[in-house]
């Protein structure tokens, strides 16, 4: 996802997305990206504060788990 909205053919775990060149246009369409394709909704600000793949993937990743076990209930 990182890699299609920056426009590389990769992006690593340890990348930082803004040091990539992103901006805020791109984060708004990352967190687009998520709600759409996994349906969790994020806010710019998470991208922010954790700007690392591998941070941003960990947060996704517990959130959009977080939710489904809410919505289970």
């Amino acid at each position: 996802m990182w890699a299609d909205v920056l426009g590389r053919d990769r992006v690593f775990a340890d990348d930082d997305f803004f040091a990539l060149g992103a901006h805020s246009l791109m984060a708004i369409r990352v967190v687009a990206r998520v709600k759409k394709e996994l349906g969790t909704a994020l806010s710019i600000r998470d991208v922010y504060r954790r700007p690392l793949l591998r941070d941003f993937a960990e947060f996704v990743r517990a959130t959009h788990v977080g939710a489904a076990a809410t919505a289970e209930r």
